[in-house]
């Protein structure tokens, strides 16, 4: 699904670059359709550093850690046809 691998880019690039081992999962996803999509659909989140701050927390607390990451759908005139949140779950286990 588009909109997922959108939410997902920046949190997996950023876990396969640590040392630690980093368990990854969507724990809920909600979607809001706003028109009908036609033609090719872009998905963009602008969530990424929320991945840092969710990992930076599992890191210092031990515990699991969700943030809400957002994905915007949009045809090709720029016009908004969908909007996602991804409830990503992050817990840092050990090193590698």
């Amino acid at each position: 699904m588009g909109a997922e691998l959108a939410t997902a880019g920046v949190p997996l690039a950023l876990v396969n670059s640590m040392d630690e081992r980093v368990r990854t999962l969507v724990a809920s996803q909600e979607a809001k359709f706003i028109k009908k999509a036609v033609g090719r659909i872009t998905f963009t989140c602008k969530d990424g550093d929320l991945a840092r701050s969710a990992i930076e927390e599992s890191i210092s607390t031990g515990k699991s850690v969700f943030a809400d990451f957002k994905a915007t759908g949009t045809d090709s005139s720029g016009e908004v046809v969908s909007e996602w949140t991804f409830k990503w779950n992050f817990l840092v286990q050990d090193k590698r």
